[in-house]
């Protein structure tokens, strides 16, 4: 279970199962009132939030590595748990499970960029030390515009 390894395993045996057995285990679970599936979501559910705040809790003291330099504790965990609502709140209105993996990507690195002072026009129109025939500098953006032209 260090590397993962155990849940690939979990994985496809659960994929075996599901394709030899599909059928009669749709008609066990039409057997169970649908109360009782709903608690045993919502009790998946709630162990699921848990270990993502346990998580977030847990990279709380691995502040200071290369990949989080501007990020204290409090403010690290803030911006983890208003990502991990915005994912949630955008699959719940949308019922779109990939709309709200999109949108917690992008809030995350919107996050990432204002706490590491990252202005997205600057990274396309960085200049380059190359120069142009005119002898000036010349941006990436601008080569590859020339190159296509």
């Amino acid at each position: 279970a260090r590397h993962g390894s155990s849940i690939v395993f979990l994985g496809c045996l659960k994929m075996i199962v599901a394709s030899t057995v599909g059928v009669a285990v749709v008609d066990i679970m039409d057997a169970f009132p649908l109360s009782i599936l709903g608690v045993m979501l919502a009790m998946a559910g709630q162990e699921l939030a848990l270990t993502g705040l346990m998580l977030s809790l847990r990279n709380i003291s691995s502040v200071g590595t290369s990949h989080t330099p501007n990020q204290s504790g409090p403010a690290l965990m803030k911006d983890q748990i208003a990502v991990s609502l915005l994912t949630a709140i955008v699959i719940l209105g949308t019922k779109k499970t990939h709309f709200g993996a999109i949108a917690g990507w992008l809030g995350h690195w919107i996050y990432y960029a204002t706490r590491n002072n990252i202005n997205c026009c600057t990274i396309w129109t960085r200049q380059s030390s190359s120069t142009n025939t005119n002898g000036g500098t010349q941006s990436a953006v601008e080569r590859n515009l020339a190159g296509v032209v």
